[in-house]
């Protein structure tokens, strides 16, 4: 993706076509991540994902017990991994809004467009630390799964 400071993209070339399909799919994600999230809250409920902000925090205390054991803890409502789901849903809904404000803004030529573009870029951000601390979570899964099942093996 390729925006001057002036807010121009380029008219040709790789940059112009790259800019263009990050923006076609930022716009299928609008509808794509709307669809998703109405779907987990009406199946769970918002308290499910999000349980802390009602100072419930029995079920994460007990996941993260279980993890400093070495011991996986299972999925379950108000834990850990539902919290951790319902982080991805919020960083995925606030990134792609905020690059649709970027969009009308730019359409609009408003003078705040630079600056929403600038808020929308540091929200990837939260995207790119989900996707790799989420990698990283699956890999401590896989060893201590793998830990685990070798010492029952042994047994």
């Amino acid at each position: 993706m390729q925006v001057t400071k002036a807010g121009l993209i380029p008219t040709d070339g790789y940059s112009f076509y790259f800019t263009w399909i990050h923006i076609g799919i930022g716009f299928c994600l609008l509808f794509l991540a709307a669809f998703l999230i109405l779907v987990c809250f009406s199946n769970r409920g918002f308290r499910y994902f999000f349980p802390y902000l009602w100072g419930d925090f029995t079920q994460i205390k007990n996941d993260i017990t279980l993890l400093f054991k070495l011991k996986l803890p299972e999925s379950s409502p108000r834990g850990l991994a539902t919290t951790i789901q319902g982080l991805g849903l919020g960083a995925l809904a606030i990134v792609v809004l905020s690059g649709v404000i970027w969009f009308i803004l730019w359409l609009q030529n408003s003078a705040l467009a630079p600056e929403a573009r600038n808020i929308h870029k540091t929200l990837t951000g939260l995207i790119e630390a989900y996707i790799i601390g989420h990698g990283l979570m699956g890999l401590l899964h896989f060893i201590l799964w793998k830990n685990n099942s070798s010492k029952s093996e042994n047994h």
